[in-house]
């Protein structure tokens, strides 16, 4: 395999994404609504997560609701569903490849991290805990928590003031790294002038290619990447 090089001492801050760059826990978002269902004694297509994973909570409960007669109200199949996502969370998932050395390594070097992720405050920090990671990162940042979502540009000026980094307008962002499995956040992280690495993840295979292309370093693993 070879190896890119990260030159840590070029570097002010790191803002990771959580879920399909740190945590393995893409596939639990696109199984929840077909675990769901299937309690409830319904057989949904295995590939309905992708129809959902679009979706905000109410439209996929009303779509349970109108298409498979699922008889609960709609805030008790939000509540299911959530229940099945803290299940996960708790027990479903496994660390990316290549995690903990590279966090190690930009531990050692005393590079400030943080995490930024659209997961859910609750979520994110069972997550975190569970897979041992909250010991490298100053603080967990959460749309929710936050009020901003990461297709907005406030929510990285946010996590970047977290790294203990003011910016103004006039300044260059380029030794603040994002690392991130999602194309929309690459594109706005990269719209700021931060170093952004795209990591893949089969979740999202449709969005690869653009994906490599936007992103300043594309890698299939962390286990590609070398701090030094």
């Amino acid at each position: 395999m070879k190896k890119v090089s990260v030159d840590t001492g070029k570097i002010s801050g790191i803002i990771f994404d959580l879920d399909g760059t740190l945590i393995d826990s893409m596939p639990l978002w696109h199984t929840c609504g077909y675990r769901f269902l299937k309690k409830q004694g319904i057989e949904a297509p295995r590939d309905i997560g992708s129809l959902f994973f679009s979706m905000t909570p109410i439209m996929v409960a009303n779509y349970m609701i109108d298409t498979f007669g699922v008889p609960l109200e709609v805030d008790d199949i939000i509540c299911g569903l959530r229940d099945e996502m803290r299940l996960g969370y708790e027990t479903g998932f496994s660390l990316k490849k290549g995690v903990i050395p590279l966090l190690d390594k930009l531990k050692e070097k005393q590079v400030p991290m943080v995490i930024l992720t659209s997961t859910d405050y609750e979520l994110a920090s069972i997550g975190v805990k569970r897979s041992g990671l909250d010991g490298y990162f100053s603080h967990i940042l959460t749309s929710d928590s936050i009020g901003f979502s990461k297709r907005d540009t406030k929510a990285f000026y946010h996590a970047i003031s977290k790294l203990g980094i003011e910016p103004d307008e006039e300044s260059k962002l380029d030794d603040i790294w994002v690392f991130e499995d999602g194309l929309y956040a690459v594109k706005v992280a990269d719209s700021l002038g931060m170093t952004t690495v795209g990591i893949y993840d089969p979740v999202s295979e449709s969005e690869q290619a653009e994906l490599k292309q936007v992103s300043s370093i594309y890698v299939h693993s962390l286990e590609e990447l070398e701090a030094l």
